[in-house]
């Protein structure tokens, strides 16, 4: 936009602004004289704006450490129209020093002042005029005293322009590489932008990088803008580019080639997570009228031309490319293992996909991903992968995501076969992983896992999570060190707290909303916004990854969390809870096997003392996998008030049980069962007696039409036995 076409309406904006302005900053500057403005045109993103010039007075220390900082400094601010909260501020001398957070712009290298080390914007909101004079006399004071920089700060870089273009470069490889390293460049075009990769081999673009390990605290204090200034900056890093230059001249047919120059500060760089600078500069044989390229004919040979007469110099930013080292910085990942065995995650549905992306993005690269899923036009409502990936393999596409963010270290794998069927070349596969993360939501996969682990064919922990209630509740079960606290034991004991643990009823007792998606009765999907999905994801990622970022110990006791979102005048909030789990007693009887864990079984051992020398006895409650052949004993009661009990037997009652037993299985969602019955031997044996054999093979004839057994646990004090009796036994 010129200034001679621009509206009424932005020419009287304009000049509404610089009054507005003018007044203010000559009250701020104590001044009754109104200072000096003009309407200017300005290239960048505002095309026009009001500059004001303004003298501000200076408080000069008595021995000035710069002493080109006048008591009265000629300062020039910008006001961008349109732009409430913008603003520039430049020095009006064109001898301004040479400083830190000074800024040289255009080609008259006029500095700008860096005043600020957060968000412009936020810093004017709510300032007044007067608190910025204030800080510009404060910024020209500590520059006369030499405090710009502090002790503790990290090394200030040379501010390099964006200018549309960027160098990405694994700089963690080109470090190891012989310098100079001889490499190529990929250039990508991207809404007006130029992103130059350097690579090994297969770029177009011919690079050539340059690293100094030697430590050079010198700052490069301005912009090279010719030649020699390029070759000035390489020297004092220990480079010589000249003959570089010279053979780039000889080759009529290279337009462009890049220089890439690395050098170790004595401190981290700013704004950077090492003390490593580096710039790169683009050499682009300029062109005649015509469009010749200059210096490629004979008779431009015989020009005697200078190199800058053939090349125009673009100083472009280096910056690295996407690594796992960077990832992990940026995400604030604090990784204090060296452990990067492979990670399993089977289930990259919905769910999976967030915690998927959201692992690898913190620096997780060595991904197996496990899921023979197809992805279908209604996954496009809450999954990771969008609609390029419809009709491939979830996994595949995800491992090809991953791999593509992180191009110069692909690791991720897939794997999409049905665990279910595949069941030995799925334990091949994770035998050398770390962990193992459950998000298929799949009960059956649950069970494979949890029994693969308990017959040791698979050594690592296994994470699982999965949503509940419509995405309201979100469930994390964090395996124990011993392969005996799985996943199903945690369920169990989940189960367990319905009475305690209002979310965990709800849970049980909410029925699920499904989506017929087409395609035949078993296509169906889970109606859950994708905003739940995507909270619960972050919760369980977190958590995961802090599990991953501790040493190689695992914690000894198995893990619950629940995380709840509840609505409450159409706010969400959320509120976590974490349940330990220990260490439980395993028992096997005739093909079945029976989960006891520790406090029940300390209960059971105080109601034994509590009787004395008489007998005691009751019922337990349990959740019966009928697949795996377990009882998971999840609850232990008394006998009811009719229950007798003597030193030589006890007889439990049955007084009010069958409405107990039926309100208690409404209220747990149908899982918690009957699932036997406890006595006490005092100062006995725990061994099953005549009677007690007799007793629960009646039990079990009864049972015989749900296929569970009746178990049986007798108690000394000081021990436990356990005994399953089928019809057949």
């Amino acid at each position: 936009m010129n200034l001679a076409n621009i509206s009424n309406l932005q020419l009287r904006e304009l000049c509404r602004k610089a009054q507005q302005h003018l007044y203010e900053i000559s009250r701020a500057c104590g001044s009754d004289v109104l200072p000096q403005y003009k309407i200017i045109e300005h290239g960048g993103e505002f095309s026009c704006g009001v500059l004001v010039r303004i003298k501000v007075h200076v408080d000069l220390p008595s021995r000035p450490v710069v002493k080109n900082i006048k008591a009265q400094e000629p300062v020039t601010l910008y006001f961008p129209l349109g732009g409430d909260f913008d603003l520039q501020v430049y020095s009006g001398r064109k001898d301004f020093p040479r400083l830190s957070h000074v800024m040289r712009r255009g080609k008259s290298g006029v500095a700008e002042l860096c005043l600020f080390r957060t968000s412009l914007a936020d810093w004017l909101a709510g300032k007044s005029f007067e608190d910025i004079i204030y800080r510009i006399r404060q910024w020209m004071a500590d520059a006369a005293a030499g405090l710009l920089i502090k002790p503790d700060d990290p090394y200030e870089p040379l501010w390099v322009p964006m200018n549309g273009s960027i160098v990405e470069m694994d700089i963690d490889a080109a470090k190891c590489k012989r310098i100079p390293w001889q490499a190529t460049a990929y250039e990508c075009r991207a809404e007006g932008r130029r992103y130059y990769r350097i690579s090994e081999k297969g770029g177009a673009l011919s690079a050539k990088v340059f690293y100094c390990g030697d430590v050079r605290p010198e700052p490069w204090s301005i912009m090279p803008r010719l030649i020699s200034d390029i070759e000035e900056m390489f020297a004092s890093a220990g480079f010589n580019i000249s003959s570089d230059i010279k053979s780039s001249n000889s080759k009529p047919d290279l337009s462009r080639f890049l220089l890439v120059l690395g050098v170790k500060r004595p401190k981290e760089i700013l704004g950077r997570e090492n003390s490593d600078e580096w710039i790169a500069f683009l050499f682009e044989r300029k062109k005649t009228k015509k469009g010749a390229l200059i210096g490629a004919s004979k008779k431009d040979k015989n020009k005697n031309l200078s190199d800058d007469d053939i090349w125009e110099i673009k100083c472009v930013p280096v910056r690295s490319v996407f690594t796992q080292q960077l990832a992990q910085t940026t995400s604030g990942w604090n990784k204090k293992t060296n452990d990067d065995k492979q990670i399993a995650i089977i289930g990259a549905g919905a769910l999976g996909s967030k915690v998927i992306m959201n692992l690898a993005r913190s620096g997780l690269t060595n991904i197996l991903i496990i899921d023979k899923d197809i992805m279908m036009p209604h996954n496009l409502a809450r999954h990771e992968l969008d609609s390029d990936d419809l009709g491939h393999a979830k996994a595949e596409r995800l491992e090809r995501r991953i791999n593509a963010m992180y191009s110069s270290m692909a690791m991720a794998s897939s794997f999409c076969k049905d665990v279910l069927v595949h069941k030995n070349e799925l334990c091949k596969k994770l035998k050398s992983c770390r962990i193992v993360i459950d998000l298929s939501a799949s009960k059956s996969v649950q069970s494979v896992l949890s029994n693969l682990r308990r017959e040791n064919l698979i050594s690592c922990p296994v994470v699982s999570a999965f949503l509940g209630d419509s995405g309201k509740l979100a469930f994390l079960f964090i395996d124990g060190k011993s392969k005996d606290l799985t996943a199903d034991v945690l369920e169990a004991e989940l189960i367990s707290k319905h009475k305690e643990l209002s979310c965990v009823k709800q849970w049980l007792n909410s029925g699920e909303d499904i989506l017929q998606a087409g395609g035949g009765c078993r296509l169906m999907t889970t109606v859950v916004p994708d905003t739940l999905i995507t909270h619960s994801a972050g919760w369980i990622s977190h958590n995961i990854a802090n599990l991953l970022a501790t040493d190689n110990s695992w914690p000894d006791e198995g893990t619950i969390g629940i995380l709840e979102m509840t609505q409450q005048n159409q706010l969400l909030s959320t509120s976590s809870k974490w349940i330990h789990v220990q260490l439980p007693k395993w028992f096997s009887s005739q093909g079945w096997k029976v989960c006891l864990p520790k406090y029940i079984e300390d209960w059971m051992k105080q109601r034994c003392g509590e009787a004395g020398r008489n007998e005691t006895c009751g019922i337990f409650l349990g959740v019966i996998d009928r697949w795996s052949n377990i009882v998971f004993v999840t609850n232990a009661w008394g006998g009811p008030d009719d229950s007798t009990g003597d030193t030589i037997e006890c007889k439990r009652g049955r007084k009010k049980l069958r409405r107990k037993l039926k309100d208690n299985l409404r209220d747990s969602g149908y899982m918690e069962w009957y699932a036997g019955e406890w006595h006490s031997h005092p100062k006995g044996s725990t061994l099953a007696s005549s009677t007690d054999i007799s007793t629960s093979q009646e039990i079990a004839s009864r049972l015989k039409e749900f296929g569970i057994p009746a178990v049986l646990l007798i108690t000394n004090g000081s021990d436990v036995g356990a005994y399953a009796f089928t019809h057949d036994t």
